[in-house]
């Protein structure tokens, strides 16, 4: 487990005795707390809200919970600017519900961003001005 942990804001023993003193060894519950934790943070401080998401998919018990808590990474990475990473959040929940909308329209937000960025750098490339 240690290599697919996502860089969250517990280490791995940290998330274990999370799991097993605040949630009586329920992982799942542990990943709906720090879901829970990350959607609270999201207003204020979505950064925050991407590491309690990261320790989320550390904890999630099936691919459903998985597809969720990608689902809210997208939004995530797309308020703080990390367009490639929204795109590769995003298609990780539509690997599971190619039928998610809210995931498909982070996609998209993040594409339409990045063509945009690409733009912009191309033109500045060229000493051009853009509208």
């Amino acid at each position: 487990m240690a290599s697919q942990l996502a860089r969250g804001f517990l280490a791995e023993q940290d998330l274990e005795r999370f799991v097993r003193e605040e949630h009586g060894g329920n992982r799942a519950a542990a990943a709906r707390a720090k879901a829970a934790s990350g959607e609270a943070c999201m207003r204020n401080a979505p950064k925050a809200a991407l590491k309690y998401f990261r320790d989320a998919l550390d904890l999630a018990t099936t691919e459903a919970a998985r597809a969720a808590v990608h689902r809210s990474c997208a939004a995530a990475c797309r308020d703080i600017g990390h367009f490639n990473r929204c795109v590769g959040h995003a298609t990780r929940a539509l690997a599971v519900d190619a039928n998610d909308l809210e995931s498909l329209r982070h996609r998209l937000a993040a594409h339409e961003a990045l063509g945009c960025l690409l733009y912009t750098s191309d033109a500045a490339d060229e000493g051009l001005g853009v509208d």
